[in-house]
């Protein structure tokens, strides 16, 4: 699994991840819309898929459910290597959760760093 990832740092544990592209370089990828960019420098972003089960804090996954640059399966495998990962999706969302419903976005990251 190729991605690249930012997230919400406290100390040194990742506490919220939104993931923003994969890397992608393979074709099937590239004809399921993924940035161009990544198509002229394909290894642009560092693949750390195989490292995800190493993150041992408690992760919040956003997605958009109609996000173009990055198919939801991406982040389902994210999840499923991340050992304490859950995920939300939101309907009618593209690439940017944070902007297209900023509102519940920001109550959800801020509750889920609460507890």
């Amino acid at each position: 699994m190729n991605i690249g990832h930012s997230g919400v740092h406290m100390g040194n544990q990742v506490r919220a991840v939104k993931i923003t592209r994969p890397h992608s370089g393979t074709a099937a990828a590239q004809e399921k819309g993924s940035v161009k960019s990544l198509q002229i420098n394909p290894k642009q972003f560092t693949d750390y898929g195989h490292r995800l089960s190493e993150i041992q804090a408690q992760t919040l996954v956003i997605w958009g459910r109609d996000d173009r640059f990055v198919p939801m399966d991406v982040g389902l495998r994210v999840i499923w290597g991340i050992p304490n990962a859950e995920m939300h999706i939101f309907n009618q969302c593209g690439h940017w959760a944070q902007w297209e419903h900023a509102d519940k976005f920001n109550r959800m990251v801020l509750d889920f760093l609460s507890h």
